[in-house]
């Protein structure tokens, strides 16, 4: 095999994508990118559960220091506490008037 040919694809293999930090804004925007590059990168849940805690800032990793060990390693218990603590009452209201697509 070629030798740039197969560094090329080690190094396709430790490419990691990542979104930027969440500091605010739309959360569940936010977790639908972190899991569109969790799948680009292969991550299961448990890695997932890892690794995304890494990108949180101000009042979201607030939240998320405030967990259980038991919840800080269950992805889907920290995406839907801080889904649920992040997103603005107006908005809850708004999706589930429109049957949980708000529109933008």
């Amino acid at each position: 095999m070629d030798p740039f040919a197969m560094v090329k694809g080690l190094m396709a293999e430790w490419h990691i994508s990542v979104p930027t930090s969440f500091a605010g804004g739309d959360v569940a925007e936010w977790f639908q990118r972190f899991e569109i590059c969790s799948r680009a990168n292969r991550w299961d849940a448990a890695e997932k559960a890892l690794k995304h805690s890494a990108l949180l800032e101000g009042e979201a990793l607030t939240i998320w220091i405030d967990l259980s060990t038991e919840e800080k390693e269950n992805y889907e218990t920290v995406k839907q506490t801080l889904t649920s603590k992040l997103t603005p009452a107006s908005f809850v209201t708004l999706m589930n008037f429109t049957g949980g697509s708000a529109a933008r």
